[in-house]
């Protein structure tokens, strides 16, 4: 399926709202899930802890355990938080670490266009409900995936199998 195709598909199936656009969130999501290398300062966020987590950014994690979990509250995006979530007891095949950026700040297009970005051949399995999009590239050591909340945010999400995983930690 072209790119084209994809994002017409994409443009279509989304009938909530977004934001009206911030490249410091998507910036922060390519340094943070896509490269690894996000560098916190106090200008450009803060990692949250105990009662400063709200339920704005949670993350099913399908009961997985979890070894541990960051959420950074991105200052030049209000609305935008990095969860990095590492997990424990894995599974052949399952995802070892997840990166994503929760937000209200981010429009659709910048999302898809994030979401899009990278991925070998546009591979895009939709989903109904909930609304988002995933590609799995377990070959190349991740799955990205794109979901549009019902109180308007979005979720853009890149899972790493271990072997990605353990690269990207080091």
């Amino acid at each position: 399926m072209s790119t084209a195709v994809t994002l017409a598909i994409l443009l279509q199936a989304v009938l909530h709202r977004s934001g009206t656009g911030n490249s410091a969130a998507m910036t922060a999501f390519r340094e943070a899930c896509v490269e690894g290398t996000l560098r916190l300062s106090s200008g450009r966020g803060k990692v949250l802890r105990g009662r400063e987590i709200t339920d704005f950014v949670y993350m099913s994690d399908w009961g997985r355990p979890t070894r541990r979990r960051t959420v950074v509250k991105l200052s030049a995006a209000p609305s935008s938080y990095i969860v990095v979530a590492e997990y424990k007891n894995l599974q052949p095949r399952s995802i070892a670490r997840s990166c994503a950026l929760v937000s209200g700040d981010i429009s659709k297009e910048e999302a898809m266009a994030g979401y899009l970005e990278g991925l070998p051949d546009r591979v895009v399995i939709p989903m109904r409900w909930p609304p988002q999009w995933t590609s799995d590239h377990p070959e190349l050591g991740y799955m990205k995936r794109l979901r549009f909340r019902s109180d308007g945010s979005i979720v853009l999400e890149v899972g790493m199998y271990p072997a990605a995983a353990t690269e990207m930690n080091r």
